[in-house]
């Protein structure tokens, strides 16, 4: 709430479909993750983001972390012409877990008709684990890893709110 606060009277405009979302003249994009205490700070002027970070430094105690690679399983990779972001480790780590890198893929993956209850087949040997997998499935279809995006000439940095 308090950071909230600040941002605000820092002038910037906060999101009203993503509370976490804040802009500044179009320039700096501030993503605050409010489960934990990192921030990032994505802007196209160095001496915007070093004014943002000096101002919140002046209020909390922060830790700069630098231009980030990775942030909430999105990663970030700067090319010569713009940054792209996109979720590959992330879902090869799945793959990994799941061993789904051995699976074979088939054309129609249930017989045609078949029909679900609640009585047949097995119970799971370890729910809990089918349910770390779904709810990964959910977080990647959540950050709409179907989407590589595209960022011409903006830096990335990524401080800790200690």
């Amino acid at each position: 709430m308090e950071l909230c606060k600040q941002l605000l009277a820092f002038g910037m405009v906060q999101s009203a479909s993503d509370h976490c979302l804040f802009t500044k003249k179009g320039q700096i994009l501030f993503l605050h993750s409010s489960f934990m205490f990192d921030v990032l700070i994505i802007g196209s002027h160095s001496s915007d983001i070093a004014s943002l970070k000096a101002y919140l430094h002046g209020l909390f105690t922060i830790k700069d972390l630098g231009e980030t690679k990775c942030f909430l399983a999105v990663e970030i990779a700067r090319g010569s012409t713009g940054n792209y972001l996109n979720q590959r480790k992330y879902i090869v780590d799945i793959f990994k877990d799941t061993v789904v890198l051995q699976w074979r893929p088939t054309p129609v993956p249930f017989p045609q008709g078949l029909k679900w209850t609640g009585k047949t087949g097995k119970p799971l040997p370890n729910p809990e684990q089918y349910r770390h997998l779904v709810g990964r499935l959910l977080y990647f279809n959540w950050t709409r890893a179907d989407i590589t995006y595209y960022f011409d000439s903006f830096d990335v940095y990524l401080i800790s709110m200690l």
